[in-house]
């Protein structure tokens, strides 16, 4: 077995936790594979010259940091169908698969013991070109400028939204920024699609779920030329400027992350323990 290690070293206790890793990892004979720019920093390891290469090459990518780092590496695994198994140093981790303290998990990883999950990804398709989100896609105009925009499911009547921005959410990204925008709560084992209008101008615009067999069509409307630059970022990383008359579609890919849960707590445990309770 080959294992992708990609820390996120800007959280506190992150290399530490990586040694922990490499030491399990080396007594096992297991061989563990690191981007080139951390050569000087950990031995035991080989380096890769790219986080592309790093996921061809492993069988398993095992992050540590927080969701951000997790959904960095989705970017890459998608492409070869790598699971992830991410050790949480984020402040909540609904994407992590097990807890610091938990590193003995790692051998249920060695031995196929480890749970897996299929989390949708978001397909968005705008000017010719796809793209894809773990979380979410959000259309937003530069300094709080309104937007107009107009929104129809499996082409059907459009209808005018008016509105600071619009996020477009997996099951997943349902508590993130859509959550917080005041979207629902989603099992991530569901496949659908939630759009919520960000601080929309009227008393009644909701956030909206849709089956995952439905295409929602987001057209740009000629006055939001009006709020100047308009951008699509996904994930919170990838931006694509968007002008007035542009259309974009979002569906459910056919391709999903493999996430991998090895230790003792799941989705609703971390709702309950970070949200609801407030821990």
């Amino acid at each position: 077995m080959k294992i992708a290690l990609l820390p996120n070293l800007m959280k506190d206790g992150a290399e530490k936790v990586c040694r922990e890793i490499i030491d399990i990892l080396n007594k096992e004979k297991i061989s563990v594979n690191v981007h080139k720019s951390l050569e000087g920093i950990f031995t035991g390891v080989n380096f890769e010259e790219d986080h592309d290469a790093l996921a061809k090459n492993s069988d398993v990518i095992i992050t540590v940091g927080g969701d951000g780092t997790i959904i960095h590496a989705a970017k890459h695994a998608i492409k070869y169908s790598v699971p992830i198994l991410g050790v949480n140093l984020g402040r909540v981790g609904y994407l992590a698969g097990i807890e610091p303290y938990e590193l003995s998990g790692l051998m249920k990883l060695l031995k196929g013991l480890c749970t897996e999950e299929l989390r949708m990804l978001l397909s968005v398709k705008v000017n010719g070109n796809e793209y894809f989100a773990l979380n979410e896609g959000v259309i937003s105009g530069e300094l709080s400028k309104i937007l107009d925009y107009e929104i129809s499911v499996n082409e059907t009547q459009g209808y005018l939204y008016r509105a600071d921005g619009l996020i477009v959410a997996t099951p997943t990204g349902s508590t993130a920024y859509s959550l917080s925008a005041g979207g629902p709560v989603v099992d991530p084992d569901m496949k659908c699609i939630t759009f919520t209008p960000i601080c929309p101008h009227s008393l009644f615009n909701r956030s909206v779920v849709c089956g995952g067999k439905s295409k929602v069509s987001v057209k740009i409307l000629p006055s939001s030329s009006e709020s100047g630059k308009i951008l699509l970022t996904l994930d919170g990383d990838t931006r694509i400027d968007l002008k007035a008359n542009d259309k974009l579609t979002f569906s459910v890919s056919e391709r999903s992350v493999k996430l991998l849960r090895c230790g003792s707590g799941n989705f609703f445990d971390i709702l309950n323990k970070k949200m609801i309770s407030g821990k």
